[in-house]
């Protein structure tokens, strides 16, 4: 069909428009017929019908924050059929905030109401074409024509086992698996399979490289390699052909339909940037004899926006970024990198605060090298106050704030635990600002550190990195080393 514009012709009565409701007006055949373009919540020749539906908004989390995702979210009833899908792919450190809106439609309209119905989300790792995870999330008044759900989903650390050997269902082409935040059991199918008990034959016209999930409307599901797309997945990705991400990063071709750009450079680690350009900062930790070199160490960057000339004092609460870096038995020293900009670092050793660094100006991907020294350690009101100032309300406490610095000359820092932490300037007086004492992040509820380890990261929105705290004689990035016993292994030196 072809469509011609002809610039002749004369005015549209816009009054017309309106006859589509919430559609879209169109006209065919050199405007002597009229068509309306429904949105998916509606349908009908004038789009006057509302569509029985599940809205969703969803946004994830996950401490996975390198590795791509698929998660494919399914309306399903009671019988497994699956009534409507969509699939999106997830970077942690290119979605962590975004939220996905959109509707799942019923098959039948109006929906059969002695059914229940439910949401299932599968998981799947794109880079390694593997099952991850699923989860399940009941429509409990399923009676509303229009049901709307708003989830917070957060991704289990690590491959989580989710096949059961006591379950009682007899799946025939499958496995029996649990929903991973639901008591409840499920089949999960072979391709070419459907139904409760993975039973009924269909037809997979999946690409041979990808994933079979199920059928809706009598099509598959399928999950594509990162390297192709399409609903069969047999159509090649052309964003990474010409790899454009700098420094052995990895190009990411993006979903067009849901992003503005053909590729995405997942940067190793050391750059940042678009194309992975940019070299990151790197920060060298050298410790001073008298200082014991701590397994863990907490980095704390401070960044002090400039003043603008609009303003007329500094933003109160300056930007705090938290880090965590582990030293292994042979290590003196440690180093990170930092994409951001900063101009204090704070280091806490053996629950202990050092001013680590202090500069006026933030340079992005220099190399930086700073020794922990003692006389840089901040040291507690508790300390420096020997009368009951510590123990009075925080805004009278701190009008005393500037005694500590006039009165010890080789003060550096010092902190109330609660709410400030405080620098002594040079004309002895002390600048303080709001610092975050909380400890770290729990990983949404998930544990994958042995030995009764504790797994922490850094941002509960957007982690980074995740770190296992380990109890006393435990080690190791999940704490699966001891140094209980009469020797050293080989994996308890290298850690």
């Amino acid at each position: 069909n072809q469509f011609h514009i002809n610039d002749n012709s004369k005015l549209i009565d816009h009054r017309l428009s309106k006859i589509c409701k919430r559609g879209i007006l169109i006209y065919v055949n050199n405007f002597t017929e009229n068509y309306c373009l429904c949105p998916p919540a509606y349908f009908g020749y004038r789009c006057e019908y509302q569509n029985q539906r599940v809205s969703l908004v969803l946004q994830f989390r996950t401490v996975e924050w390198r590795t791509v995702f698929t998660f494919v979210i399914m309306l399903v009833d009671e019988n497994t059929n699956i009534h409507s899908s969509e699939q999106y792919d997830y970077v942690s450190l290119r979605d962590c905030r975004k939220k996905f809106n959109f509707y799942l439609l019923y098959s039948t309209q109006p929906k059969y109401v002695n059914q229940t119905y439910y949401v299932r989300i599968d998981i799947y790792n794109k880079e390694k074409m593997e099952y991850y995870d699923t989860m399940f999330y009941p429509i409990r008044y399923s009676f509303l024509p229009v049901h709307r759900l708003a989830l917070l989903v957060d991704v289990p650390i690590r491959d989580v086992a989710t096949v059961s050997k006591k379950c009682l269902l007899k799946c025939l082409h499958g496995q029996c698996r649990y929903f991973s935040n639901f008591d409840k059991y499920f089949c999960q199918c072979l391709n070419g399979y459907s139904g409760m008990l993975c039973t009924i034959k269909n037809s997979c016209d999946c690409s041979p490289d990808s994933i079979y999930v199920g059928i809706v409307n009598n099509r598959s599901i399928c999950i594509c390699p990162l390297d192709k797309f399409g609903p069969r997945c047999y159509l090649k990705r052309t964003g990474c052909i010409s790899n454009l991400c700098s420094n052995s990063s990895r190009c990411i071709a993006n979903d067009e339909t849901y992003s503005e750009t053909e590729y995405y450079c997942l940067c190793s680690q050391g750059y940042m940037g678009s194309r992975c350009e940019n070299p990151e900062t790197k920060i060298e930790f050298l410790f001073a004899k008298t200082i014991s070199i701590p397994q863990t160490m907490f980095i704390y960057f401070i960044y002090i926006p400039s003043i603008s000339k609009s303003y007329s004092s500094p933003p109160a609460d300056p930007p705090q970024i938290i880090m965590v870096s582990k030293l292994k038995f042979y290590e003196s020293s440690s180093f990170v990198y930092f994409g951001g900009e900063f101009h204090i670092i704070f280091v806490k050793i053996h629950q202990h605060y050092y001013l680590a660094l202090l500069r006026h100006n933030s340079t992005l991907g220099i190399n930086i090298s700073t020794t922990i020294i003692p006389e840089h350690r901040c040291l507690s009101i508790k300390d420096l106050f020997t009368d009951n100032i510590p123990i009075l309300p925080r805004w009278h406490r701190a009008k005393h704030y500037h005694i500590p610095c006039q009165k010890h000359s080789n003060l550096v820092c010092f902190y109330d635990n609660d709410f400030f932490m405080c620098l002594c300037d040079i004309d002895r007086n002390a600048n303080c600002f709001k610092f975050d004492y909380r400890p770290l992040y729990k990983c949404f509820g998930y544990n994958y550190c042995e030995n009764d380890g504790q797994c922490h990261i850094d941002n509960s929105t957007c982690p980074t990195s995740s770190s296992c705290f380990c109890k006393e004689c435990y080690y190791g990035s999940r704490c699966q080393f001891t140094t209980t016993g009469f020797g050293l292994s080989l994996d308890d030196i290298l850690g």
